[in-house]
């Protein structure tokens, strides 16, 4: 049993998602030596836990409530905010749906142990101009993860 799911629960949303928004480049982590007008990447992964017990000498089952922060960077050097919060807004609606079809998504279930459900819980955009004139946006879609740790 790991203390945690965190790191399963990344790995298998990387491989999904690096899939499902090709050609749109996802990493696991920010890349600062990246020019990529469009780029997806996971940030902070975090949540509660119920208090570990053991009862008769065994471990007993408890549940993890994680928050994963997957950044999503649109930057466009001839347009609008406007223009990069449609993009950053429609990159997520793939990654909403993508989840929404399968809530406790079952494909993830072999790579992370007692996952029981995945879905979008928040949204923070945020846009701006950077000094050279391009707009940009950054949208962060934190995703609830549930699982039952063993």
């Amino acid at each position: 049993m790991a203390g945690t799911n965190a790191v399963l629960v990344k790995s298998a949303l990387l491989s999904l998602f690096q899939t499902a928004l090709a050609p749109v480049r996802v990493e696991d982590a920010y890349n600062s030596r990246l020019q990529e007008r469009e780029y997806v990447y996971f940030g902070h992964i975090g949540g509660p836990q119920q208090p570990l017990v053991f009862r008769a000498g065994a471990r007993q089952s408890r549940l993890e409530d994680l928050t994963v922060d997957l950044h999503i960077e649109v930057m466009k050097p001839s347009g609008t905010t406007v223009d990069t919060d449609l993009r950053v807004t429609a990159i997520g609606q793939v990654v909403e749906e993508l989840l929404a079809a399968d809530p406790t998504e079952a494909a993830l279930v072999p790579v992370v142990p007692g996952l029981m459900a995945v879905w979008v819980s928040n949204v923070i955009l945020t846009s701006f101009y950077a000094s050279d004139g391009v707009a940009a946006t950054e949208g962060v879609y934190q995703i609830s993860v549930q699982s039952q740790l063993r």
